[in-house]
């Protein structure tokens, strides 16, 4: 029936966190602050039933840690509590999953702290982005993911514009992998000139339904044109030119435009 949890301070010698903690399933606050803790999180707290009263994270506190380079908290659910402030201070970070957790509010700009990052999942929650000016600062990023998040505009931010004719910066130059699938309000997307270093056109384009601007110009893109760019039925500007992309049924699939 435990419900409050306080280890902080206490050395556990660079180990992981505890299995344990995981079966206490009444548990409401847990501070794990300073306890030279290393590694992932057990998949195991996957079973914590976050309780409705929390009003934000801070009932969870892995501070102070900060060896720590993998923090997977995937589908654990915080019953509408907005983003921890102290996961920005796990400077050594480089794997961070948030997905599916069912956050509210802003993605926090002091995740540009997080300079280490190479994988970045904030999807399906219902999270904000008023401003992700911050994320060239991670310059070691190769996964991204935003879907579903609200850029409240529709249009994608200003970060990957000033990204442009830059590799993605020398900010995102490593990046691989960008999800923003979910974002069905969005009406422009300008990819022009991004180097996505000869990887095929993501499939979370063809989800946008509503697009009506779409440029991929010279952003270094291989294989088939898709099919499902057929969905997009609402486009008025469509621009793959300078590109290593293939046209086999490339009429069929812009008939949708005509």
């Amino acid at each position: 029936h435990l419900q409050y949890l306080h280890l902080a301070s206490i050395d556990f010698n660079e180990s992981q966190i505890p299995d344990f903690i995981g079966s206490l399933t009444n548990l409401r606050n847990l501070s794990l602050h300073s306890c030279n803790l290393v590694g992932q999180i057990p998949t195991s707290t996957r079973n914590l039933n976050w309780p409705p009263a929390l009003s934000s994270l801070t009932d969870l506190d892995l501070s102070g840690n900060n060896q720590n380079t993998v923090l997977d908290l995937a589908s654990i659910d915080f019953n509408g509590s907005q983003i921890p402030d102290f996961i920005a201070s796990l400077a050594n970070l480089r794997y961070l999953s948030l997905s599916s957790c069912n956050l509210v509010g802003q993605i926090p700009s002091s995740f540009g702290n997080l300079t280490q990052l190479q994988h970045l999942d904030l999807s399906d929650n219902h999270l904000q982005a008023e401003n992700l000016n911050w994320l060239p600062a991670l310059s070691s990023l190769t996964d991204l993911g935003l879907a579903s998040i609200d850029f409240n505009e529709g249009q994608i931010p200003d970060f990957i514009a000033s990204t442009r004719k830059s590799q993605l910066a020398p900010a995102l130059s490593s990046l691989t992998d960008l999800d923003l699938s979910g974002n069905n309000q969005n009406t422009v997307l300008d990819l022009a000139s991004i180097d996505f270093n000869g990887s095929q056109i993501p499939d979370f384009i063809s989800s946008l339904a509503n697009l009506r601007y779409l440029s991929l110009s010279s952003c270094n893109l291989v294989g088939q044109i898709p099919s499902s760019f057929g969905n997009l039925t609402q486009l008025q500007h469509l621009d793959l030119s300078d590109n290593h992309l293939q046209a086999e049924n490339l009429i069929g699939s812009l008939l949708f435009l005509l």
